[in-house]
């Protein structure tokens, strides 16, 4: 799969054939623990979707507009992520920020075509306010959830790396990668995640 060509491209194999770690695995993946600025964990997202063998770029940051980090694989589903892991526990999903998440829908389909996109917010598991009319499909889903598949992830890399020789490294990714359920998107069904407006029925 083009997901595993993807990681392989990523790991360094020395003139001795041993194969390492990218240099930058644990600093990117850093503030998936939600100690960074919105900035940083948007980047650590980031680089989540691309050590996953996925194109993951950050549309607001380089264009101004479109989702804060985007994971496209050819033919799969489109992951869209709208940051808030800023916002106070006990507020709402307000029904502007429910609008830019709609607003960055379609600016996937306007630049990544028709294809299945999964809205999601990243942030506190909460309801939107009454005012608000959230689509069925929108997401919530908890910071944490993605600091967990980085680690999966990670453990997958170090397992890959250590019994691998060059000639095997992709067979031993696709192995790897299916034993701890890492292959996209079959990797989101492990996560927790909450329906937005499913939140907000129970919540109202």
């Amino acid at each position: 799969p083009a997901q595993i060509i993807a990681i392989d491209e990523q790991l360094n194999i020395l003139a001795d054939g041993s194969i390492v770690l990218p240099k930058g695995l644990d600093t990117d993946l850093a503030y998936l623990d939600g100690s960074g600025s919105p900035a940083q964990t948007e980047e650590s997202l980031r680089a989540l979707g691309q050590y996953l063998g996925l194109n993951a770029t950050r549309p607001d940051n380089e264009h101004g507009t479109g989702p804060d980090a985007l994971w496209v694989a050819d033919g799969q589903p489109v992951l869209c992520l709208e940051v808030k892991t800023g916002k106070d526990a006990s507020s709402r999903y307000q029904k502007k920020e429910v609008g830019q998440l709609s607003d960055h829908v379609q600016w996937v389909k306007d630049h990544i075509g028709d294809t299945t996109i999964i809205p999601v917010f990243v942030g506190p598991v909460m309801p939107a306010t009454d005012t608000s009319n959230p689509p069925s499909d929108f997401l919530v889903v908890g910071l944490e959830q993605f600091k967990q598949l980085g680690d999966r992830l990670k453990a997958a890399l170090t397992d890959a790396v250590e019994n691998a020789l060059p000639t095997t490294l992709r067979d031993t990714l696709m192995t790897t990668f299916s034993k701890r359920d890492l292959i996209w998107p079959d990797c989101m069904n492990s996560m927790e995640k909450y329906t937005l407006r499913d939140l907000s029925v129970v919540r109202n």
